[in-house]
């Protein structure tokens, strides 16, 4: 790997990217720090350029070794300043390509119905990775996947799980039981023994829920048990706990 200066022309193109019409239009994507480009290179996702300050030596970590093609460029703090989304900026970033939306498969997936924060949608997709689920259908008033806070939230899971955009009708049209989330109307969680396969988890915004349009033929209902007057939990523990409750004959 060999270091270079980054020009201030480039540095400008790179800026655009904390804005989302530049990056679905570029197809890129800034990410920031070492924990993050360690995953995402722990997970074969390909690194296009890397960006640090000169006092991080990137040439002495043992991760980065491997991306012996991938160009480095030196930044000053100024420059990191301007390339950071975060208030304390990291010393280190990287120029990742945002992966196509691909044709779902597997016996365990997940549908989620209006999404808005991006903290929230980042954390499904990280724990939906580590609970073993095939991949994530999200309706088209979702949240963007790529924006920097639904990546970070994700530890980079937004780039290895597949996933794709979907509207109800669409979804209500595959082959799958589907296991919907329904507060008032829903059965406890802890019934399902073992779910049949394959399923379609439904989750909907804490807000307002699952869509009340959205009413496929194999069906259950569920909803988690809670006491002490609580009413609802936050959406991305309550996905967490479903999955991962659906999910025990494979994790063990």
């Amino acid at each position: 790997m060999e270091e270079k200066v980054l020009s201030k022309a480039r540095l400008q193109e790179l800026r655009k990217l904390h804005q989302k019409k530049f990056r679905e239009e570029r197809d890129y994507v800034l990410i920031e720090g070492l924990r993050l480009i360690h995953q995402l290179i722990d997970d074969g996702i390909k690194i296009v350029e890397l960006y640090t300050t000169e006092d991080f030596n990137a040439l002495d970590d043992e991760r980065l070794k491997r991306l012996k093609s991938t160009p480095i460029y030196l930044i000053n703090e100024v420059q990191k300043s301007q390339l950071s989304t975060t208030k304390a900026p990291q010393n280190i970033f990287g120029l990742v390509k945002i992966p196509k939306m691909r044709e779902l498969e597997g016996e365990r997936l997940l549908y989620l119905d209006r999404i808005s924060d991006p903290g929230n949608l980042g954390t499904i997709f990280r724990t939906s990775k580590a609970a073993g689920m095939d991949g994530i259908i999200l309706s088209p008033e979702c949240c963007e996947v790529f924006n920097p806070k639904t990546i970070r939230a994700s530890l980079g899971a937004v780039f290895s799980l597949p996933y794709t955009i979907e509207n109800y009708k669409q979804t209500m049209m595959r082959k799958a039981h589907f296991i919907v989330t329904d507060v008032a109307k829903g059965s406890s969680l802890y019934s399902i023994k073992k779910p049949p396969l394959p399923y379609i988890l439904v989750v909907g915004s804490e807000a307002a829920g699952v869509s009340t349009e959205f009413k496929p033929q194999d069906q259950v209902r569920i909803k988690i048990p809670m006491v002490n007057g609580v009413e609802s939990l936050n959406v991305a523990v309550a996905t967490s706990l479903c999955i991962y409750h659906l999910n025990r004959d494979i994790l063990g």
